[in-house]
């Protein structure tokens, strides 16, 4: 390895004439291709709410910004698109999209009230709601807490579908925008108000409203997350939004947004960043003679500090102790950090500011040091607690062979006094023990197990603060001070290969014009060889990432060779097709003859990049199940169709709950539309939004009159039910009489009320009222009476004669007894 650095140092610098040449023919060659014209393609049509920050703003010239703006802006120019903004209230923004007037939204929460209205990408943030209260409010701690009290939220947020779900006896208030809502909370109009902590942050932060305050502890079941929406069914916006997300999160983009919208509010505050590191890890991080904090990684964050304004204390101990302290909320960031894919599970990661290389270890006279996995087994190992090297060899299967000692130090030292087989640890940190102890009876392998990111790590969710490092070593990069941090600690190891007697030496052979020809294109062949390899180690980081990402993706992922034959599957596909999936033809799980299975043939012709599909799908249970399929080709650089890369969502009870939401609604719509009495659906100020043909007929108007109409233009107002209606049914929600209407052409007539108030899905107060005109039974009963009237009067007649005609007979009676003669009449007694 050492005389190969020399002859490769001694050749760059002998060799600048000819690759100056190479260098101006490729650039020559690559700037004169021709550029194929693009397509231009109409922006995508958005819109963005004036008044959720920092997701969502309004500037004062009407712009859309904030966080959410500036993603899908990021997301589709990552794409080739650009994208344009209207703005508005949320509820007007809403039905912009439901309408067709926008293609997406930037910042929608997913809930199960929006599934059947909309379509999600993958969320870019979850987050926790919290509950705001006035300073003074002791009676409030939690959810449940909120029972009989008035809570302010903003009409159609994710805060009132969440606290409509289920009845707590909350009064809710809904409000135009948050900041109202908390303007109605300081002003004594509200108890609470429910809210997502960022937003109200932000909020209490632009509006100095002083005597409000966050409880701290997040709403029990009210969790946010964030996403692009689309229409139901639109399933090329959707793809194109997703891959346009997932680029910019690879590419740094989000983490940078993320610090610009957020870090000030999520960075620890009333005290300093504690930035944690190993205490014997040099030159990279070590406590110095004195015991202070010295490395590599330590002018790295305190030229960070001073570039970015943080306040940082640096804080090195034990590594697993250090590891822990972080999970444990004592440390904020690690300055070095191995980037695995089993970490990033756990933690976050920046951009990597090195990239670390573990070597294997032995001593001299016992034979050649491990160059493989299979070198090392049956092996004693040796290598660092809770260090990448620990983590990888436990995931091969080593964990029985492994010794663990507490520093990268202490690895070499147990290794040169005799202890172990053999060890594993970074090159550059052995060279340089090696050299500070003495240990001359080690050496290091020149076979790299295992080349690493190091970087900068938070626990996950802690993105703000790591973008703010990010960031700083990206400044450091532009102004040299990572150049010159790096030749101070590192320069010495990357340069001492190289002596002065072996520059002469081989100066003297390459004087020959045709050797030296020869050494140039030996050259060359190497810089590309190893230009090849890096980037494909770097591009084998990047997949085992992506493959991380995939494995914990909550829908169903797989992927299919150009024989439809199933080459991988993240957790969720093996999960419903069982363990044995791999390697078995996608034809095997399809449920009788579809025709989906031929339409994802225009995939493999080269017709189609990416199809959206529904099939039946057998699952490892023998269950058929419905799954809606976004597939995608993947073409190799010439083209050919290498196979498909297919996302799966188990869609059986969205679609059972779609037909029977739709025969519900025919249902309902049939006894509307054939009611024999007239039906009107109004708001609860009165103004009518709907009604069926029997009211249109009664009132001899048209629905399109009708719902231009007030309730009070179709009621007599003098009618003095009215007002004692409206008060039984302000008390119970729904009151029952007798009201005086009035028809189209002024005329009045009576009719039976029937007035309900209800809720309808999207969570609006309306009124169904039930009309049924009595005017013929008014009839009826009016000449019955009538009927009864005169015949009351006849009978009265028929008896009072009766009565005369008794009396005139008892005194015929009394007069033929006084002349001695028999009484002529019979009087019946009554």
């Amino acid at each position: 390895m050492m005389t190969r650095r020399k002859h490769s140092s001694f050749i760059i610098h002998h060799s600048s004439f000819f690759l100056a040449v190479a260098a101006l023919l490729i650039f020559a060659a690559f700037f004169n291709k021709p550029v194929a014209a693009e397509t231009v393609r109409p922006p995508l049509l958005s819109a963005a709410e004036i008044n959720y920050p920092p997701f969502s703003i309004v500037d004062d010239q009407g712009r859309a910004g904030g966080f959410s703006v500036e993603l899908m802006r990021a997301a589709l120019g990552a794409m080739g698109r650009e994208v344009v903004f209207r703005t508005g209230p949320w509820p007007e923004v809403r039905r912009w999209l439901e309408t067709g007037e926008v293609d997406a939204l930037p910042l929608v929460g997913r809930t199960p009230e929006r599934e059947l209205l909309f379509d999600f990408t993958v969320p870019y943030m979850s987050l926790h709601g919290a509950i705001v209260v006035r300073k003074e409010t002791t009676g409030i701690q939690g959810l449940a807490d909120l029972g009989g009290r008035t809570v302010a939220v903003m009409k159609g947020d994710n805060a009132e579908e969440f606290l409509q779900r289920k009845d707590r006896g909350i009064n809710i208030h809904s409000t135009t925008t948050f900041e109202e809502a908390l303007r109605d909370l300081s002003q004594g109009r509200a108890d609470a108000v429910v809210i997502q902590r960022l937003v109200a942050l932000r909020l209490l932060q632009e509006t100095e409203l002083t005597g409000l305050r966050i409880i701290n502890q997040p709403v029990e079941g009210f969790r946010q997350d964030f996403c692009f929406a689309v229409r139901e069914g639109d399933r090329e916006t959707l793809a194109l939004l997703n891959e346009g997300l997932a680029l910019v999160m690879a590419d740094g983009t989000y983490r940078h947004l993320h610090a610009k919208w957020f870090a000030a509010l999520e960075l620890p505050t009333g005290r300093r960043i504690v930035v944690g590191g190993d205490h014997q890890y040099p030159p990279f991080e070590y406590l110095d003679e004195n015991g202070r904090p010295a490395g590599y990684n330590v002018d790295l964050s305190r030229a960070i500090a001073r570039e970015m304004g943080l306040d940082i204390e640096i804080r090195l101990g034990p590594w697993a102790k250090i590891v822990q302290d972080m999970e444990e909320g004592r440390v904020d960031v690690l300055q070095g950090m191995f980037y695995l894919p089993e970490r990033d599970l756990t933690f976050d990661f920046t951009q990597a500011h090195t990239v670390h290389h573990y070597v294997s270890i032995v001593r001299k006279g016992e034979g050649d040091p491990p160059a493989t996995l299979d070198d090392l087994a049956g092996k004693r190992i040796v290598v660092q607690r809770k260090d990448a090297a620990h983590d990888f060899l436990v995931a091969k299967g080593l964990a029985g062979q492994l010794s663990l000692v507490e520093s990268q130090e202490a690895v070499l030292r147990e290794l040169a006094e005799g202890k172990h087989d053999c060890g594993l640890a970074v090159r550059i940190s052995s060279l340089y023990l090696i050299e500070k102890q003495g240990w001359k009876n080690l050496v290091l392998g020149r076979q790299e197990f295992l080349p690493l990111d190091y970087c900068y790590a938070a626990p996950n969710g802690h993105k703000a603060i790591l973008a703010q490092f990010s960031e700083g070593l990206k400044i450091l990069d532009k102004n040299g001070e990572y150049r010159r941090i790096q030749e101070k600690w590192l320069g010495v190891y990357q340069k001492q290969a190289i002596d002065a007697p072996a520059v002469f030496k081989y100066a003297a052979v390459v004087l020959v014009p045709l050797l030296l020809m020869l050494l140039a294109s030996l050259l060359w062949t190497w810089l590309l060889r190893r230009t090849v390899a890096r980037r494909t180690a770097e591009l084998a980081a990047v997949s085992e990432r992506h493959r991380a990402i995939l494995g914990a993706a909550p829908d169903i992922i797989m992927e299919v060779n150009a024989d439809k034959i199933y080459t991988w599957a993240n957790p969720a596909g093996v999960a419903f097709f069982g363990n044995d999936v791999i390697g078995r033809p996608a034809a095997d799980y399809f449920v009788g003859e579809q025709e989906t299975y031929q339409k994802v043939d225009t995939l493999f012709h080269g017709d189609e990049n990416v199809i959206y599909v529904e099939s039946l799908q057998r699952r490892k249970d023998g269950q058929a199940r419905l799954l809606a399929w976004w597939c995608r080709v993947i073409k190799d650089t010439n083209g050919n169709v290498m196979g498909a890369l297919s996302t799966a969502r188990d869609i059986t009870e969205q679609k059972e709950m779609e037909e029977s939401l739709r025969k519900s609604e025919l249902h309902y719509r049939s006894i509307f539309d054939n009611s024999m009495d007239a039906l009107l659906f109004t708001s609860p100020d009165g103004a009518i939004l709907d009604a069926n043909p029997s009211a249109c007929a009664m009132f001899g108007r048209s629905v399109e009159e009708l719902t231009r109409l007030r309730r009070e233009d179709l009621v007599d107002t003098t009618d003095p039910n009215l007002e004692k209606g409206l008060g039984i049914r302000a008390r119970t929600g729904r009151a029952y009489g007798e009201l005086a209407m009035r028809r189209a052409d002024g005329s009045l007539f009576s009719a039976d009320i029937s007035s309900t108030v209800f809720t309808d899905p999207d969570g609006v107060k309306k009124t169904v009222i039930i009309v049924r005109d009595i005017t013929e039974r008014k009839q009826a009963e009016n000449a019955l009476l009538e009927k009864m009237d005169a015949l009351q009067r006849f009978h009265d007649t028929v008896v009072d004669r009766e009565m005369v005609m008794v009396e005139l007979k008892k005194e015929i009676n009394a007069l033929l007894k006084k002349a001695g003669l028999a009484e002529k009449y019979r009087i019946r007694k009554a």
